[in-house]
């Protein structure tokens, strides 16, 4: 979130998305607490247009996730608002990736209502669960004691590859054996 208008924009977009999910019965809709790597300090505009949005969804099904990213000084005064529709993912890459996976998986539990899980060797790369340094298996079974989380696995080929259907199929086919054993 920037200015007047670039904050406008991305909350008309979630405000979208949201009522998109909820006509779906999607319960969550995951995104970033702000457009960049490196965002501004949040103002108390930017944070009542915010509070004003998320009011609309009070009292329905569908949930605002905020991730984890490499700075997360505006999630924690988003979740810190501790509005009824708002959560947070837990992004167990990005965290291995930006900082250190069980701080940041305390520092926010108490708001988790859904997680990504995907590996890496330090680095962004969004590996299958077993191609990498974390031990997603000690995560997944902490985000089961969370009732009422969901998991996903957010995995991608390797970055730049063009595979062939061929390969894709056995990509995912892969990346479904992974997680049947998490």
């Amino acid at each position: 979130m920037y200015d007047e208008e670039t904050t406008n924009r991305y909350l008309t977009y979630l405000s979208e998305k949201l009522d998109e999910a909820l006509k779906l019965n999607i319960p969550y809709v995951v995104a970033h607490a702000s457009k960049s790597d490196t965002p501004p300090n949040l103002t108390q505009d930017q944070i009542d247009k915010f509070t004003q949005m998320m009011s609309k969804f009070a009292g329905t099904d569908v949930y605002l996730c905020l991730e984890n990213v490499r700075v997360n000084e505006n999630l924690t005064t988003l979740l810190s608002l501790n509005l009824p529709n708002v959560g947070f993912c837990y992004d167990l890459g990005h965290a291995h990736s930006y900082g250190d996976t069980e701080k940041i998986f305390k520092q926010f539990e108490k708001y988790i209502k859904c997680s990504h899980i995907h590996n890496n060797f330090g680095k962004d790369t969004h590996e299958i669960p077993t191609r990498g340094e974390i031990d997603c298996k000690l995560y997944v079974e902490k985000l089961r004691q969370i009732e009422g989380t969901s998991n996903c696995l957010e995995c991608f080929p390797p970055r730049g590859s063009n595979l062939s259907r061929e390969d894709f199929v056995w990509f995912v086919e892969e990346l479904y054996r992974e997680a049947s054993q998490l």
